[in-house]
């Protein structure tokens, strides 16, 4: 027999998953992608399959015809001025370790006949020193965020949800930040960063700016910008005040994301211009089926201080 013959009778294709599974599946994984990679969907053989596809699927993107919000952007450039009074955090050095604190919790898919969702929290340490750094996280007890979740992962066998423990990753060296400080040039270089995204170059904007004011060193007049541009960008709009997932207050902008029916929201601090959380929750009409205004995802910033030497705490 020749040997294709006998891999392929050995381990023969899985059946295909149901059209439900595969367009979670699908949206799962473009969500996830989206969210910097952090997070990762879990799936079992079956779905590994739904993903490979998923991964070579082209959509279509989503125009960027959103006005400017006036509220919106009032706030963001209040965010750039109080951004701006802030003393900046000394360069990476010997014994100048950045140390960052969040608490978060994501969504992890299992995609099978009968996907599930489940929301898994962690807490997240990292170091970041002049020759590389350190990022520690600890996994806390899953939540179900409906019965028919649930229901499907009895169904599934149990499967367990706290993969991971505690786990500690070596970091490379993080760069000094080159973002400039010149909002039209921080502009021009986000939209040539996003131009051609699947979600439009908007959202992807938006996005981006999101991943460089976190766990960075970036100065004041630096994150000043980033607010800055952001108070250019259509289609952010204006939450108003709130409380992050910890209980602190400050002002939220957000951008509505159709593709998966979500809305991802940046809490400032008004007093600094400090980012204190990013929030995921659903529209009205999501993919997930959950109510609108469910929190599926969140990053929650706690701590951020110089100290000296990876692996130390601050007092």
């Amino acid at each position: 027999m020749p040997a294709l013959e006998k891999v392929r009778e050995l381990y023969p294709d899985p059946p295909p998953a149901a059209p439900e599974a595969r367009e979670r599946a699908r949206l799962a994984l473009v969500a996830r992608i989206e969210r910097r990679g952090r997070r990762r969907v879990v799936m079992p053989a079956a779905g590994l399959a739904i993903a490979a596809a998923a991964a070579v699927v082209a959509l279509v993107g989503v125009g960027d015809e959103a006005r400017i919000d006036a509220g919106a952007a009032a706030v963001l450039r209040e965010a750039a001025a109080k951004a701006n009074e802030q003393k900046p955090l000394p360069p990476l050095g010997h014994g100048r370790v950045l140390y960052v604190k969040s608490v978060d919790a994501y969504l992890n898919t299992w995609a099978d006949t009968a996907s599930f969702s489940v929301l898994v929290p962690h807490v997240r340490e990292t170091w970041h020193g002049p020759e590389g750094g350190l990022l520690v996280t600890s996994t806390g007890e899953p939540e179900f965020l409906s019965a028919r979740d649930r229901q499907r992962w009895i169904a599934a066998g149990r499967p367990n949800l706290r993969e991971g423990g505690v786990g500690r990753t070596a970091l490379e060296r993080q760069a000094t930040s080159d973002l400039p400080t010149d909002v039209d040039a921080l502009f021009s270089r986000l939209e040539d960063e996003a131009r051609g995204h699947s979600e439009g170059t908007a959202r992807q904007m938006f996005t981006r700016l999101g991943d460089h004011l976190r766990e960075t060193n970036i100065s004041p007049r630096q994150r000043a910008a980033l607010y800055e541009v952001a108070a250019r960008i259509p289609g952010v709009e204006l939450i108003g005040r709130v409380r992050d997932p910890v209980g602190r207050s400050g002002v939220a902008v957000a951008m509505e994301h159709p593709s998966d029916g979500t809305r991802e929201t940046l809490v400032i601090d008004r007093a600094s211009g400090v980012l204190l959380a990013e929030e995921r929750v659903t529209l009205r009409e999501n993919v997930y089926g959950y109510p609108a205004g469910t929190l599926i995802g969140h990053s929650t910033y706690l701590v951020t201080r110089m100290v000296g030497a990876v692996g130390s705490r601050p007092e």
